[in-house]
Formats: C-alpha cells, structure tokens, sequence
C-alpha cells in the first residue's frame, strides 16, 4: 500500500531485485506476501516484530519510520479470528491438531494452535520436512484430531479437484475441517469433510481478518 494507492507487483518466482523495488517507491507504506515467499522474503528485512520471528514467516511489511523495513505476521491471529467463527472453545487444551502442509502459513497456525494449548502435528507427501510425518503415516489416525486444518495450496482454484492424501473415511462428526483455501467457496478438502459429518470452514474470515490487522499495522 502506498500514500497515493499505488499498486505494484513483483515476480511471484522470485525475490530477485525486490529490496530495489521496495527502495524504488518512495511512497511505499508496506506491502503483503504471500505463498512462496513468506519465508523467502525474511532476508530481505531489517527487523521483525516478535511474533513474526516467533514464527519465522512474514505476511505484512511496512516501512517504518525511520526507513527501515520490519516483518509482521497477521496470518496467526486472522487464523483465530476464523476459528472463532466456527465455535473455537469447542477445542480444549491438550487436544491435537493436524497441519497437512509445512509453508510458511503452517508456522502461522501451529503457533495459534500452541497458544490455545493444542497439541500439533504437521503433514506432507514425504515426510521430510521438520516436525512432520507423510500422508501414508496417518492411515488409521486420522480419527485422533479434533482439527485439521488444510495449509497447502491444494484445491485453490484453478485446480480444484486437489486436496492433501488423507484417509477421508475415518473422520467423524465431532471433527473440524478447516481449509485456508477460500477460492472456491466449498474445497474438495471441506466436501470430503462434509460427507463425515465433519464441521467445516473455508480461509475467507481468516482472509478478511488478516488483511484487517495488517491495514492497522500500516495505520499505526
């Protein structure tokens, strides 16, 4: 965002020249990030607030006052705000989540998920990434989550039939799906949900509320 609501883009493949960019637009108040670069983008920054390197990705930067340029995460709490929405004191501390996903928006949830007290436990196709075990490692477990909460870019349009390789049968319904996907509306993660009986939600609050704190992160 800039003073005179300029609006700009840069290469989504890569970060390359992107401090020049930032340098470039004397009127640059900040700028969102998204997938790729929440983690890529950190190299690139002068400081972070603590949450932010808590997390170790970033979703917002503004240019402050004396020029530099700090890193915010506004994922974590419009994450919750999402939660929320759907009835988040039906969680109790000590209950385990599911992350299929290991990005930088995954950092955001699991630190929201620790600070209500849950339980965290990531997934992806190989398993290789910290702290996480593969979709095949899950067969005959997925009953134990009382969360799960889709973290990849699976099922985001325009490849809608994509959803993480879960076995969708042993879900119940005192379960809660919720996908950061909000383009469609209803993701094939949210229909396999459904037809358990699964309480379901899509990214849309979590898009709107992040986009909030960050408007105020700017503001300030």
């Amino acid at each position: 965002m800039t003073a005179g609501a300029v609006y700009e883009e840069y290469p989504r493949e890569s970060l390359e020249g992107i401090r020049e960019w930032m340098e470039g637009l004397p009127g640059l108040m900040g700028f969102n990030v998204t997938l790729p670069h929440k983690e890529s983008i950190l190299p690139y920054l002068d400081s972070l607030d603590e949450n932010a390197a808590a997390i170790g990705a970033v979703n917002t930067v503004k240019r402050e006052s004396n020029g530099t340029w700090r890193g915010y995460n506004t994922d974590w709490t419009g994450f919750l705000a999402g939660l929320t929405a759907i009835g988040n004191q039906s969680l109790r501390r000590g209950e385990s989540a599911l992350i299929p996903g290991t990005g930088g928006s995954s950092r955001a949830v699991a630190f929201a998920l620790a600070g209500l007290g849950l339980q965290v436990l990531k997934a992806g196709r190989s398993g290789r990434a910290a702290e996480a075990v593969s979709y095949a490692d899950l067969e005959g477990r997925l009953a134990e989550f009382s969360l799960i909460v889709n973290c990849t870019p699976l099922g985001m349009y325009p490849g809608v039939e994509g959803l993480p390789d879960l076995p969708y049968s042993e879900l119940g319904s005192g379960q809660i799906l919720y996908d950061l996907v909000y383009n469609p509306a209803q993701t094939r993660f949210m229909q396999e949900g459904m037809k358990q009986g699964c309480t379901v939600l899509n990214g849309l609050p979590m898009l709107k509320a992040q986009a909030d704190a960050a408007w105020a992160i700017w503001s300030s």
